[in-house]
């Protein structure tokens, strides 16, 4: 028995050919060759069975192929159907699914056969191979088909995307260019942006235009080449350059580029973005000039985006345009309110243009517009050749009369109100509206929108009545009058409710006059925090000159300018300030003015507090708190001090005598109980502050020197007593600044001889030799807080710092200023120095190093003449010849709000009272000013009684009282609350008291004079029968002294002098002590103790502030330089580690005391000399008083943070806008 063979191995394969390989290889070959071999042998049967055979073999090999056909089959449609599709674009997918359903179909055709019988897959294998092969062939038709149509699909996207490539790469060139020009800084300020002049009404001024248009459309080769229009505020000149921009646009189309200046915005206000916005605006208008401009700014490697102004009009303007080939249309560039541009109102344009006219293709032609001032300016150069000048003031009156006429008609016939009232005007009430306008189109539409939009729930025709009614209309000031007085009533006498809204009302009004940018309505209610809804009812009857709307994003701003101006002209200096100071709480800053006023001004807002301060009849040259802030001091050109009532303003007891020329420095001891004033005169006079009563037992072996007689006697007692206690006489010039020290026991004495003196308080004897090392006259001393150090300001330009004991200058002469430093002081910490020079700014210094503490504090236009900490160190106030206060951020030295405004006249002395709340001010305008702080309201009215300019102002240390020097030769002390003047003035000086200060304890106060002397007189005994004894005078400087301090501890006087020197004094004896600190060059305006007294600052004439030794009177390196002119006013922070100071060169300068640095940038935003600065009490804000006739408040910590200013930035402020709380005085206050 044989086995069959095994069908495999283990785990391998079978080495036996299979059934189906037999068959296909073996049995089919040899029946296919059988076959061949039995047809036609003719043996019967053979050759038919050979091919049944063959037959049955082929039909079993074809049944074998169809089942590998439909197993391979059933592979490959597996594969088709189960195509992943995820991820895959919509349009494919949907194509890939139809596919899949079609193979679906076909598939069940392959099942069907594939689970045939094997029987009939045998019997029917050749019909089954076609079936097998027609399903082949469809599934090859479904694949050809979509692979036919994905190719289409691929060819057609090929296509898209090179088409699109093409456009992207066009695109590309276009987001190029578009990159390229949005590296230009422009300004929303076409003649269609938002906030632009309203169009004139149709059928007015229609010859004016018409004159106009024809003129900027004439041929290129006419002679005119500019179109100024001029005219009075208010006489339509932005309206009728809106109108002609609009038809050179939109009908010539020949508006080539347009700026509509704004003081109302920041961006606007300002010439830094004109030629960067006129540069878009040609590439917007001509390809060309596009194309130039583009190439400039891709291939320029010289900083051309970030060039001056002047340098940038010509690349990116006059350099293009002379490249451009000759057009034979004409071009016009319109330029709207010149002088709302930039400080020199459109000179700097106007010099550019007149620089540049010959070369600019004379197919361009230029229309500008400004007030009456902007044309004399064409006189001095080559544009007078190709003006046209037109004069709206001097059109025929008939011709404007007509036009005002029918504008009035139109709006008030009544079709503005139809859906309240049916009420049409009368002819003879537009014509009695006409001739009120006397020809200023503002006053006509000002009463149109009185009348249209005036008061709720009031018909027009009583609103025309009321504006018609009552007395005369005569100006537009009375019609803005007439409609604030009814906005705004006065509040009743003692009735809370009223004040509150009335309150509550100017707050609103003042906020919206002094924002930097306008805001909408939401943001506005949320900056007072206020509900929108009573904002909307208290704005709504002030329509006529507020835009007002509920709409967000819709600015509520101040409808035209002339109103702003109306606003402001009631609540500021009218000359230069001479001196600012906080009060000690810091939210008041008092100013002194040329004007004879002194004001008061709320620190966190700016806005004066009340009336000016009048009693002086001369300029107001210097100003101060009390410790406690209820007194300032004002001295005055007149020669006397006044002491007011911080809260009333009132004089307390009149003016006070004894100085014979201007009282040029004053200030409280630091316990409030003296004060001391600097006059001309050479002489300090020490007043009591309280009564001025003499003071017998501590002045009996001087007793020859006290002047005691009685003018008269009523009812027997004295009605008028000197209130001199000692004479200090030592100076052979000029005292400027007197200070006691910190503990009141000496007076700082400095003198225009060079030399600074330090005196004992309670003798009058002059302590060592007098400090020497300014090289010209002493303006101003102080002590630092803790006695140790005397700071001085010079003639000489630099501050030095004395070492109050031994009288060392310490670290050299502190050199920034360029100008005369005017006003020097310690921070309360005694770690910085502030100085004010005649350089327009005010520099801050470390009191340790004499570093300038960043750059110099820039904003005012003239010299900075009084600079000083708030009681915190956190802000310096300034005062200027600008006449304006400026409160500073000690730190950044960023200007604070709008510079404090309502001297009227040069702001020479500033102080903060020790609490920091509030700042006094001395003036030019001969009154002393204390102000809110936090706020800058002017706190009551001035403090009047000098009778000349008011030099030096201080607190005493309790805040209760300010002293104050004047040219009048006088002191006056003043109660800080009421700023009522203190009995009269104390007199003895016998020239310009130029300098006070306070003894630590408020018993003293110190004067230094230009009659070379120094006082000290009793500021307890200061009374209205017996206004006080004097210890005789400091004598020691060689010149007149222009600045005094007390060191903190109230035992030393440090003074500074126009011989360049400072000198200490033992303030109890007068003596001096040591030689004076030398080291400045020129006059020593200002001087100032650290807190600690360890340090002195000065700032002088000769550009430089220095840190001094208090100790012993060395200077501690050298000057502090920066400053480009005379140094006016120097303060030290309360810390002690930074210096303000402020000077001619119109800024305002922080220094680090212990680097001598200047920190930051100079603070620039007064307009003119920097009289005077000083830190709040806190430290975090500074106050300066200025010539511009403002006062600023700055932000310290900003200061010390900006290295540099951006290019079109605004001045930095520091401060949050949410802090800003302004509250404007009533206009009808002022009238």
């Amino acid at each position: 028995m044989t086995t069959s063979p095994a069908r495999s191995t283990a785990g391998g394969v079978s080495p036996f050919p299979s059934p189906a390989s037999i068959l296909d290889d073996t049995i089919l070959p040899a029946l296919t060759l059988a076959q061949s071999g039995v047809t036609g042998i003719g043996i019967p049967g053979v050759e038919g069975a050979i091919n049944g055979v063959l037959e049955l073999a082929m039909m079993l090999s074809t049944m074998k192929a169809n089942k590998e056909d439909l197993a391979k089959l059933e592979k490959s449609l597996h594969k088709l159907i189960t195509i992943d599709t995820a991820g895959v674009g919509a349009n494919l997918k949907q194509r890939l699914d139809t596919l899949s359903s079609e193979l679906k179909m076909i598939d069940f055709e392959r099942k069907s056969l594939a689970e045939k019988s094997r029987f009939q897959r045998f019997l029917r294998s050749k019909q089954y191979k076609e079936k097998i092969q027609g399903i082949k062939d469809s599934v090859a038709s479904h694949i050809l088909h979509f692979t036919f149509y994905g190719n289409i699909s691929i060819e057609k996207c090929v296509e898209d995307m090179a088409s699109k490539v093409q456009a992207v790469g066009s695109k590309m060139d276009t987001v190029r260019i578009n990159e390229v020009l949005s590296k230009l800084k422009c300004v929303p300020a076409r003649y269609n942006s938002v906030n632009t002049p309203d169009r004139c009404m149709d059928g007015t001024r229609v010859d004016i235009l018409k004159d106009i248009v024809t003129r900027l459309s004439a041929v290129p080769n006419s002679a005119e080449r500019v179109v100024m229009l001029s005219g009075l505020a208010g006489s339509g000149k932005s309206t009728i350059a809106k109108t002609v921009a609009a038809i050179l646009a939109e009908k010539h189309g020949i508006l080539a580029a347009s700026f509509f200046f704004s003081r109302d915005y920041t961006e606007r206000k300002e010439i830094t973005h004109l030629p960067t916005t006129l540069a878009m605006h040609l590439a917007d208008y001509d390809v060309a000039f596009r194309t130039g401009l583009i190439d400039l700014l891709e291939t320029d490697q010289t900083g051309i985006l970030d060039a001056e102004p002047h340098l940038q009009f010509q690349r990116m303007i006059v350099e293009i345009l002379e490249k451009l080939p000759p057009s034979s249309k004409p071009w016009a560039i319109c330029l709207d309110a010149l002088d709302e541009c930039g400080k020199d109102r459109g000179q700097t344009f106007l010099r550019w243009l007149s620089d540049s006219i010959a070369r600019i293709p004379d197919y361009i032609r230029f229309f500008l517009t400004g007030r009456p001032d902007i044309p004399s300016y064409l006189e001095l150069d080559t544009l007078v050749s190709v003006t046209h000048r037109i004069v709206l003031d001097n059109i025929d009156i008939r011709i404007v009369t007509s036009d005002i006429y029918r504008y009035v008609e139109q709006s008030l016939n009544g079709a503005n109100w139809t859906t309240r009232h049916h009420w049409k005007i009368q002819n003879h009430h537009i014509q009695e509206v006409t001739n009120r306008a006397s020809g200023l189109f503002v006053f006509a539409a000002t009463a149109v929108r009185y009348v249209i939009g005036g008061l709720p729930q009031v018909p027009p025709q009583e609103s025309l009545e009321y504006l018609l009614g009552g007395e005369i209309l005569t100006d537009l000031h009375g019609l803005y009058l007439r409609i604030v007085d009814e906005a705004i009533p006065a509040p009743a006498p003692g009735d809370r409710r009223s004040q509150a809204v009335y309150d509550r009302a100017m707050k609103i009004l003042s906020t919206i006059l002094q924002l930097f940018e306008p805001l909408d309505s939401p943001s506005l209610a949320a900056l007072l925090g206020l509900d929108a809804e009573v904002l909307h009812g208290i704005l709504l009857p002030l329509s006529a000159v507020i835009h007002v709307s509920h709409t967000p994003g819709v600015a509520i701003k101040i409808i035209h300018l002339s109103f702003r101006e109306f606003m402001t002209s009631h609540v500021c200096h009218t000359n230069q300030i001479y001196s600012v100071a906080f009060s000690p709480d810091g939210k008041y800053i008092v100013s002194g003015s040329y004007d004879g006023t002194v004001r008061i001004w709320d620190a966190e807002s700016g806005v004066p507090l009340g009336k000016p301060l009048e009693g002086h009849h001369d300029g107001v040259t210097s100003v101060s708190y009390s410790p406690d802030g209820k007194h300032i001091v004002s001295g005055s050109y007149d020669c006397t001090v006044c002491v007011w009532d911080a809260e009333t303003g009132a004089a307390l007891h009149g003016l006070l005598e004894g100085h014979t020329d201007v009282v040029l420095s004053v200030v409280f001891s630091p316990d409030g109980k003296l004060i001391v004033s600097g006059s001309g005169d050479n002489t300090m006079h020490v007043w009591d502050a309280e009564t001025g009563a003499a003071r017998y037992k501590l002045f009996e072996r001087h007793i020859s020197q006290v002047q005691f007689t009685s003018s008269s006697v009523t009812k027997q007692h004295m009605e008028k007593w000197p209130a001199t206690i000692t004479i200090l006489a030592g100076h052979t010039h000029q005292v400027y600044s007197v200070a006691f020290s910190p503990d009141g026991k000496h007076i700082v004495s400095g003198a225009y001889d060079r030399t600074i003196q330090i005196w004992d308080a309670e003798s009058g004897v002059p302590l060592g030799e007098p400090l020497e090392g300014h090289t010209d006259g002493v303006t101003s001393v102080s002590y630092s807080p803790n006695g140790k150090h005397i700071v001085s300001g010079s003639y000489d330009h630099t501050v030095r710092i004395w070492d109050a004991k031994t009288g060392a200058a310490l670290c050299g002469p502190l050199e920034g200023h360029t100008d005369i430093v005017l006003s020097v002081a310690f921070s309360p910490d005694g770690k910085l120095i502030i100085s004010g020079s005649g350089d327009h700014t005010a520099r801050v210094w470390d009191a340790e190093t004499g570093a300038t503490w960043g750059g110099p504090f820039e904003g005012h236009t003239k010299a900075v003449i009084s600079v000083a900490f708030s009681p915190d160190g956190k802000h310096v106030i300034s005062g200027s010849n600008d006449c304006t206060l400026q409160i500073w951020d000690a730190d950044s030295g960023a200007p604070l709000g709008q510079p404090l405004t309502g001297h009227t006249n040069g702001v020479y002395s500033v102080a903060f009272s020790p609490d920091g709340k509030h700042i006094a001010s001395g003036s030019y305008d001969h009154t002393v000013r204390i102000w809110h702080a936090e706020s800058g309201v002017a706190v009551g009215e001035p403090l009047e009684g000098h009778t000349d300019e008011v030099t030096s102002v201080t607190f005493s240390p309790d805040g209760k009282h300010i002293v104050s020097g004047s040219y009048d030769h006088t002191v006056r002390m003043w109660d800080a609350a009421t700023g009522a003047a203190l009995s009269g003035p104390l007199e003895g000086h016998t020239d310009v008291v130029n300098s006070v200060a306070f003894s630590p304890d408020g018993k003293y106060i110190v004067s230094g004079s230009d009659d070379y002397t120094l006082r000290v007189w009793d500021a307890k005994t200061w009374g209205a029968q017996t206004r006080g004894a004097q210890h005789g005078p400091l004598k020691g400087h060689t010149t007149g002294m222009h600045s005094i301090a007390f060191s903190p501890d109230g035992r030393h006087i440090v003074s500074g002098s126009k011989d360049h020197t400072m000198q200490m004094w033992d303030a109890e004896s007068g003596a001096p002590l040591g030689k004076p600190l030398e080291g400045h060059t020129g006059i020593v305006y200002s001087v100032a103790f650290s807190l600690d007294g360890q340090h002195i600052v000065s700032g002088s004439h000769d550009h430089t502030i220095r840190i001094w030794d208090a100790k012993t009177g060395a200077a501690l390196g050298g000057p502090l330089k920066g400053h480009t002119e005379m140094v006016n006013s120097v303060a030290f922070s309360p810390d002690g580690r930074y210096i303000v100071s402020g000077s001619n060169d119109h800024t305002v300068r922080v220094w680090d005391v212990k680097t001598r640095a200047a920190q930051g940038v100079p603070l620039e935003e007064h307009t003119a000399s920097v009289h005077s600065v000083a830190f709040s009490p806190d430290g975090k804000h500074i106050i300066s008083g200025s010539s511009d006739r403002t006062i600023r408040v700055w932000d310290v910590m900003s200061v010390l943070n900006q290295s540099s200013v951006l290019p079109g930035t605004s001045a930095p402020s520091g401060r949050n806008l949410l802090n800003v709380n302004p509250i404007f005085m009533h206009p009808s206050a002022f009238v």
